[in-house]
Parts: structure tokens; sequence; C-alpha cells
């Protein structure tokens, strides 16, 4: 791919761009919650179970109960500071990263990719930037120090992010006063789901670049470990003791004859 046109510091700014970002969504694609995508989508989409109690004899509505299927807090906890750096107001690292693969790709004569990259950030804007259209408002109840009033989901999720999890903003919480945690959780977990999924879109489309010889990113950032796994921690060591107060070599430097060995005679004193 050419890109004469734009200066090299551009390009070499977009490509270490993209190559933090897929290092993120590596990340993300690897927890728990995004091992089963439909779940994930599901979740996304805050789908919600009602069930109508109906009086067979006078075929009224006597009760109307609803239940969402909501994965346990301390795992989504978990998953929300994974996306955490997609949704810092300061940085808005999505969209600078669509701009970058535009700045990456310009020159590229592929409908299907303008169309998907467009996509992407419809939906980002649709679906997660906080202005977009509330799915629900759930309705406060007047107290004796404020009317009745409605909060819809986008200012719950906020409270239980940045209330609850990362910053115990007050600002947050009151927004959402009057309303239990259980709720602003509700709320959350369904944003924290289209996060996490729209940097999986968003990698899978700049893997299929990278693959199709467009980007000229590192392989690194596609090969590199991003999460610990479950592998206990072993490793080669070598330990010398010395009598307290002794002076600590500088680094590269030689231990001094004051620094003996790890032997038996210091795992089996007499």
């Amino acid at each position: 791919m050419s890109t004469t046109d734009i200066p090299e510091h551009a390009v070499a700014a977009a490509r270490e761009r993209v190559e933090r970002f897929v290092l993120r969504a590596r990340r993300i694609e690897a927890h728990s919650l995004a091992e089963d995508l439909d779940k994930l989508i599901a979740l996304g989409q805050a789908k919600m179970n009602f069930e109508v109690f109906v009086n067979n004899e006078t075929e009224e509505v006597v009760a109307t109960k609803g239940s969402q299927e909501l994965p346990p807090e301390e795992q989504l906890e978990s998953l929300a500071a994974r996306v955490r750096p997609l949704l810092l107001n300061d940085d808005l690292l999505y969209y600078a990263v669509l701009k970058s693969m535009k700045t990456l790709t310009h020159q590229v004569e592929n409908p299907r990719l303008r169309a998907a990259l467009q996509t992407l950030r419809d939906n980002w804007k649709r679906h997660i930037e906080p202005t977009r259209e509330a799915a629900y408002i759930v309705q406060v109840e007047a107290s004796e120090s404020a009317p009745a009033r409605y909060v819809d989901d986008s200012a719950l999720a906020s409270a239980w992010l940045y209330g609850d999890v990362v910053h115990a903003s007050v600002k947050s919480l009151q927004e959402a006063e009057g309303i239990d945690v259980r709720e602003r959780y509700r709320a959350a977990a369904p944003l924290i789901a289209r996060v996490a999924l729209a940097a999986i879109g968003l990698l899978n489309v700049v893997r299929g670049c990278q693959e199709g010889g467009l980007l000229g990113l590192s392989e690194k950032a596609f090969i590199e470990e991003v999460v610990v796994g479950d592998q206990p921690f072993e490793f080669d060591a070598q330990i010398s003791h010395a009598p307290p107060g002794t002076r600590m070599p500088d680094p590269g430097e030689e231990l001094g004859p004051d620094w003996t060995p790890l032997g038996p005679d210091f795992l089996n004193p007499s």
C-alpha cells in the first residue's frame, strides 16, 4: 500500500495507535464472557423476559413479572476494567482507531471495508455513546426533598461504572440517587457487553486488513501475550545471601565475597 501523500510521521502514528488497540482488544476478546459470543450479544441486547398473570375468571391482568439473565457482578466488573480505556472521554480511542484505519487504507478501493468501518462507527454512536437514545427509563418516586423523576439506562450504567466500580464518583451516584446498585448494575451490564462486542468487531476488521497486507502493522501486536492465563509461575532462580547491611551490588556487577550461594548449610543450620 502506498501512503506517499500522507506524512510518514502520520502513518507511523496511525500504525502505533492501531497496534495499541489490537493489544487491548485481544485482551477483551480473551475474557471469559467473550468465549460465547451469542451470549455476549444477547447480554448486549438487554433481553428481558416477562410473565403476565391473568385472572381466569375475570380475564384481568393481575400481575406482570420481568426477569433478565445477567452474569455475576464480579465477572462483569473485570470485563469493565478491560474495556475502560475505550470509554475515556478524553481519549476517544475507538474513534481514533477508526480514523487511523482510514488513514492506513485511504488508497484502497474496497467498498465493503468502507461500509464495515462506517457501520462500526454508527453502531458505537447509536448504542454506546452517552448521548444515545435511551433503551429504557426508570421512575424514581417523589420524596420529601425531590419530585418524582425519570432516570434512563445510560445514567444508571454510568453510576455503576463510575460510582460503584472505578471512581466512586459522587456526581454519577447523585444522578441515580434513589435507585439501588442492582438496578444500576442491570443497566451497566448490556453497555459493557456492547463495548466488548464493538472492540472485537473492529479487531476482526483490523485482522482482515493486516492479513491482506493493507496495514503494515507489527506482527508482535497479534501474537504477544496479553493475559496471564492459568499456568503456574515457575522459573529458574539463583539465590545468594549475605549478612544484614551488606551493600547491594550495582546492576550488572558481580556479587562480592560477602555473598554466599544458597546451600544445605543455610537450609539446615546446625
